[in-house]
């Protein structure tokens, strides 16, 4: 697997930052590797054992923020990549033996990645485009998969926002697009109980297939799944498992309301 990225303004969870009025506090047996150019205004904190941060040769970074506390943790940032206005630790981990991996040609801006737990993975594919989005997984064991050619693109203050917990995954295939304002989340994140203390709402895996539109505002909970080809209209509530290509998807809870359709990022005559 090869890699190509950068990162401007951003915050990663381990170790970065090396010239010009950067702070790193390196932890024991630490393996830190950054670009010895382009890189000014960065915070890197990390502590623990045996964590390694690989960021590939001339790459920029500036302004960002990586924090790591806990044992054999890793960071893997390719080439062509890009990072721009990250806030203060938005790179996060807190655990043990948990991964990081962007490819190469993919940009985040002004996204959040944050891990709390033990052996979990966040992998973004070649040529993918995060913009104010956040990545947020808890527990251990849980995966966050996004395919190459995908968008997430958040607008202001509305987040485009994937929350794990339980071991669970989302899982998004190639050339999908996600608007501003869209969450979804694999778990409840408490418990609802019946009268005999038993537990009623099981987290579950989330599977958004290739090229799908994921218009604003929509919520996607646990055990979703749909077929390629699909349009989830803005503000839809996706509670179940929808198997039909080429459709578009909206209500609450969300149905197939129109068929034999596609959609193009382009506008087209």
């Amino acid at each position: 697997m090869s890699f190509r990225n950068v990162l401007l303004h951003n915050s990663l969870t381990e170790k970065i930052a090396y010239k010009q009025t950067n702070q790193i506090k390196i932890g024991e047996s630490a393996h830190f590797h950054m670009p010895e150019s382009k890189s000014r205004n960065n915070k890197v904190d990390i502590s623990g054992k045996n964590n390694e941060v690989n960021i590939s040769d001339g790459q920029t970074v500036h302004g960002s923020v990586i924090h790591i506390a806990g044992e054999s943790n890793k960071i893997q940032i390719g080439l062509n990549s890009n990072t721009y206005d990250f806030s203060d630790n938005s790179i996060r981990i807190l655990g043990n033996r948990n991964t990081i991996e962007i490819e190469d040609g993919t940009r985040l801006t002004s996204c959040n990645l944050f891990i709390c737990g033990d052996d979990n993975l966040i992998h973004i594919g070649k040529d993918c485009s995060l913009m104010l989005t956040g990545i947020h997984m808890e527990q251990n064991c849980n995966q966050a998969r996004i395919d190459e050619g995908c968008t997430f693109h958040g607008r202001d203050l509305s987040m485009a926002e994937l929350v794990m917990d339980e071991g669970t995954s989302i899982v998004f295939k190639k050339d999908c697009m996600v608007s501003n304002d869209v969450k979804i989340r694999s778990s409840d994140s408490h418990s609802i109980v019946d009268s005999e203390g038993h537990r009623l709402n099981p987290a579950a895996d989330i599977t958004i297939a290739e090229h799908t539109w994921i218009c604003f505002g929509s919520i996607i909970l646990k055990g979703f799944a749909n077929g390629k080809n699909t349009v989830i209209a803005a503000g839809s509530l996706c509670t179940k498992p929808i198997a039909d290509e080429h459709v578009i998807i909206g209500g609450n809870p969300a149905k197939v309301i129109k068929r034999e359709v596609d959609w193009d990022r382009k506008f087209v005559k």
